[in-house]
This record gives structure tokens, C-alpha cells and sequence, in this order.
């Protein structure tokens, strides 16, 4: 399986140049891919994206560090307006491209597509370090596959994802190929980048077994949200897998905390990516 990295909304810089992998993400862009990449620094990389092979640049954005001294760095992929693979954006996003358009001629803003149900652009690492896969997920995908959602609990969805369940019954229910090897490319990425330890409790919950269990939670239920963004996602142990499910506490995103129906509160004590 190809390594996820980064699930973009449509917009459009994705169309014409380029765009920027978020800061928030490069200690997951670092365990999956080499990016080591000196300030300035670019090489030339290539995307497959429904077959065909598109020639892009990956690039360490260089600034001033002495002006901007407590700056990240900004880690992009660029491309000129006219290149294949520009074209190709707007053609495979062709709605979202008619509705920013139409925006951009109004206002002269570049905005995000106005659809109520955007489109997206994943990103997928591969073994060769210059060679990454892309998907296009269009406003069709998600429609259609929210309609098989339908008939899906949370519970049965994360077990799928989680690999706990692989009877006939849920893997006859998972004809969502697209959003499936998604999901499940993320919870990897995030189980891996955590070490397979639990975020509340810090627990390898696999380790004295010799396993690498560790389950992934989707903090706003994915079968309603369809989110499937790292910040909507956390590494979970069973015990505390099961507890939320069962109680379902509220989580405090600014403080990192659940908050239980009967007062308890229970912080994260690892956190790397939310």
C-alpha cells in the first residue's frame, strides 16, 4: 500500500501552480518520504495520477532566516500554469474550476469552490522517493459513496478500517474504494508516526504480544463528516477505543481533552499531529 501524506480541498493554486504541505503535517511527510531537503532546495519529482505519469517539482521554499528566524519551512510541490498536469486539474475538477472561476471574475479572489460537497486531491508516497501517486476524489465519488455510507455504523466502518472485523457481512459493505484505502492509508500513517501507542495513555497496547495493534478513531463520525482529515482522526488503544464509543465524551480541540458525561476529564499526553 502507498504511504498517505497529505488529502488537499481543491482550490485554486491546486489548478494553476502548485500548493503547500502543511506545517502541521511534515513530522508525518518525514516518517513516510524523505524530505530532506536543504531552505531553497528542489528536485524534480514525478505524480501518477490515473495512469498517467506528471512531471512536478518538490521544493524547500527559501526566505530570509535571520529575518524570520522561528519560521517552519515551507515544503511545496510547483508547477506553471500550463503544464500537463495543471491542465489536468481542471479538467478531472472541472466543476470546481467553472465555480472558482465564475468567483474569481466577480471578485478577483482566488476562493475555494463553493459546492456544498468540495473536491479533493490525496497525495500517496511510494518506495521510489521521487515517484508519488495522486487521486482525485470529485464531488461524484463522494456523492455516490455517501449514499452507501448510509447503511454503515461508525463502529462498523473503524472496524473495517481498523482490520477488526473481516467478515463477509462488512468487507461486502466496503465497496467504497476510494475513501477506504484513504482512510486506512491515514490511520496507518498516524499509527506509525505514534509508534502503535496509545495518545491518551501512551500505551503499546500490542508490544508484549509482539503485535503492532492499535486502533484509529475518527473524532466527528466519518460515516456523517466524511472527514477523513488527520485532524479529524486519533491513535487510540482498544480500552479507551471502546470507552469512547461507548460513552462518547466530548473532545476540547484547544485543550487536547475529553470531557466524560460524569466529569472526568482526560488529556491527551501525546500529540504530534492535532
Amino acid at each position: 500500500m502507498n504511504s498517505f501524506l497529505y488529502k488537499k480541498q481543491v482550490d485554486w493554486s491546486l489548478m494553476k501552480d502548485g500548493f503547500t504541505l502543511p506545517v502541521a503535517l511534515h513530522p508525518l511527510l518525514r516518517s513516510r518520504t524523505d524530505l530532506q531537503l536543504e531552505i531553497g532546495e528542489k528536485r524534480p519529482i514525478s505524480i501518477l495520477i490515473d495512469g498517467k505519469l506528471f512531471s512536478a517539482q518538490l521544493i524547500n521554499s527559501n526566505f530570509d532566516r535571520e529575518k524570520y528566524p522561528d519560521h517552519k519551512e515551507i515544503i511545496q510541490i510547483r508547477y506553471s500554469p500550463n503544464s500537463p498536469i495543471s491542465q489536468y486539474f481542471r479538467q478531472i475538477f472541472e466543476t470546481s474550476y467553472r465555480d472558482i472561476s465564475a468567483q474569481k471574475e466577480l471578485t478577483g479572489k482566488r476562493l475555494v469552490a463553493s459546492s456544498q460537497i468540495p473536491e479533493y486531491f490525496c497525495l500517496y508516497a511510494t518506495e521510489n522517493q521521487d515517484t508519488f501517486v495522486g487521486e482525485a476524489i470529485t464531488a461524484h465519488d463522494l456523492n455516490s459513496e455517501k449514499t452507501l455510507l448510509a447503511n454503515l455504523s461508525e463502529q462498523e466502518w473503524e472496524e473495517a478500517i481498523n482490520s477488526i472485523d473481516t467478515s463477509a457481512k462488512i468487507v461486502e459493505k466496503m465497496q467504497l474504494k476510494k475513501l477506504r484505502y484513504l482512510d486506512r492509508s491515514i490511520a496507518d500513517g498516524l499509527k506509525s508516526l505514534y509508534k502503535y501507542k496509545c495518545q491518551i495513555c501512551e500505551c503499546s497496547f500490542g508490544k508484549p504480544y509482539g503485535s503492532d495493534l492499535i486502533h484509529a478513531h475518527h473524532i466527528d463520525p466519518f460515516v456523517k463528516s466524511l472527514n477523513n482529515n488527520p485532524e479529524n482522526i486519533m491513535v487510540l488503544c482498544p480500552n479507551h477505543h471502546g470507552i469512547i464509543h461507548d460513552i462518547h465524551p466530548e473532545f476540547d480541540f484547544e485543550e487536547k481533552v475529553f470531557h466524560y458525561p460524569n466529569g472526568f476529564t482526560e488529556p491527551l499526553r501525546l500529540n504530534l499531529h492535532l
